[in-house]
């Protein structure tokens, strides 16, 4: 068969798939589409955090990691073997988002130290007495710490800065940038003389503490990453050295073989998965920023 041709058809077999999942969801009535939805938010919050802490937009993302999918299985029915193939198929599921998760996660972490003094600057500009937390927060936006340009875009231009922090907190997808809108949404009826008590003496000393222990929960996962790295790296010099081996490789040809191969990567898989598990780490609260803006809605209806 052409090379080609099976790639086609391979490309068709994923496109397949993704049409039925789509059916299912639109298919089914609204009740068990907002439960299977809700069954899928924390694989998506996951796709969408590595996202926005590359950069890159959330469907630029999917299509990379469809793109990359579709590769891993040809290059794995190209070459033939089951293991190959569900090697490439787990490299391009799991192992993409885990290596660009470490720089997600230092875009994240620059972002959330460039969010203090982005408040210290707005509680600045209210203490001159001459604007409102509302022009404070659209001036800086127009000229931001670069760290914090993406997120506050909707700041930019706009008529209601509540519905603006909605996206900025969905943008940002950092639950200390979410509690941060929160706060601002619930000052926006106070004076300005309260929010910046209120802000110098709470808000923004939490604010420094929350950057402090997220270093450590970085510095931690940096260094549990760093060790399955180093796995990573032992397991598969030790596959090179097996396979310029011709006795040993003609073993691993067999169907014991095989599955032999195949325990071998579920341990490997198992060993990073408990070097994750065994990594401490605080656990945030995330924000729901749009219904405590629909709540201040109907508070003030």
């Amino acid at each position: 068969m052409s090379p080609v041709l099976f790639f086609l058809q391979i490309l068709l077999l994923v496109a397949l798939g993704l049409a039925f999942l789509l059916f299912l969801i639109a298919g089914s009535d609204p009740v068990m589409r907002r439960r299977r939805l809700r069954a899928l938010e924390p694989l998506l919050d996951r796709e969408r955090y590595v996202a926005t802490g590359l950069g890159v937009e959330f469907r630029a993302w999917v299509t990379l990691r469809l793109v990359t999918i579709g590769l891993a299985l040809a290059v794995g029915f190209l070459v033939g073997t089951p293991v190959v193939v569900a090697g490439c198929l787990g490299l391009a599921v799991f192992g993409l988002p885990w290596y660009l998760s470490a720089r997600a996660a230092q875009h994240k972490l620059d972002m959330d130290r460039a969010l203090v003094p982005f408040m210290i600057n707005v509680t600045n500009l209210l203490s001159q007495g001459q604007q409102t937390l509302d022009h404070a927060l659209r001036e800086l936006a127009h000229n931001p710490d670069r760290r914090l340009a993406h997120a506050l875009e909707p700041l930019r231009n706009t008529d209601s800065v509540s519905g603006a922090l909605v996206q900025v907190a969905r943008r940002g997808q950092s639950p200390m940038l979410e509690r941060i809108c929160v706060d601002l949404l619930l000052s926006m009826d106070q004076t300005p003389e309260a929010f910046i008590e209120q802000a110098e003496r709470i808000l923004i000393p939490q604010y420094q503490q929350d950057v402090e222990i997220q270093s450590r929960n970085h510095a931690a996962l940096a260094g549990g990453r760093q060790n399955g790295l180093i796995v990573l790296l032992i397991m598969a010099l030790a596959f090179i050295l097996v396979m310029r081996i011709d006795t040993l490789r003609s073993a691993y040809t067999t169907v014991l073989g095989q599955v032999m191969l195949v325990l071998d990567g579920a341990i490997v898989i198992g060993i990073l998965w408990l070097l994750s598990a065994m990594t401490p780490r605080s656990q945030w609260v995330r924000w729901d920023v749009a219904a405590v803006v629909e709540q201040m809605r109907r508070r003030y209806s």
